[in-house]
């Protein structure tokens, strides 16, 4: 808004709907504020990857106006993760327990399954994620947003 000529007040307003966080800017200026920009394409980016919006409408004459809405819960990405590189189900609980410091026998004793099992999960883990240890394959996918929270792994249900 501030790279627009004519600028001389800008209105910034927030609220919260109880899951969203609200944010309404505005400005008194020409109205030709274009979604096209690096900065708003940047922000709309920033919005949708977190499972947000971000809305721009000028209006000739009148001035500008940038809407965002995020939710203040970040979004549940375990699912794209899993998908992402093509895991089992059993496996997404393997790799949820790696990124959680978890070590080969409390992932048996946590899905009721044995070690051979789990080192067998982790060896097929470290193929589909291209890595060669369980560190290299815990960053990796705590950095692809796999949420420690989602999943039976997470919440104490044995498969």
């Amino acid at each position: 808004m501030r790279e627009q000529a004519n600028v001389t007040r800008v209105r910034v307003e927030w609220n919260c709907d109880g899951t969203h966080l609200l944010v309404s800017v505005r400005d008194d200026g020409p109205g030709t504020l274009d979604p096209g920009r690096p900065a708003l394409r940047r922000l709309t980016a920033r919005a949708s990857a977190l499972g947000g919006s971000l809305a721009v409408r000028a209006v000739d004459t009148w001035g500008s106006e940038v809407d965002a809405r995020i939710p203040l819960d970040p979004p549940d990405t375990s699912d794209t993760a899993a998908l992402m590189w093509d895991l089992g189900a059993r496996e997404a609980e393997v790799l949820q327990l790696l990124v959680a410091g978890r070590r080969n026998r409390q992932i048996a004793t946590e899905l009721g399954i044995s070690e051979n099992t789990v080192k067998f999960h982790t060896s097929r883990l470290y193929r589909k994620l291209g890595v060669s240890s369980r560190a290299a394959a815990a960053a990796i996918a705590a950095d692809a947003g796999l949420n420690l929270l989602a999943g039976p792994a997470a919440q104490g249900v044995r498969g």
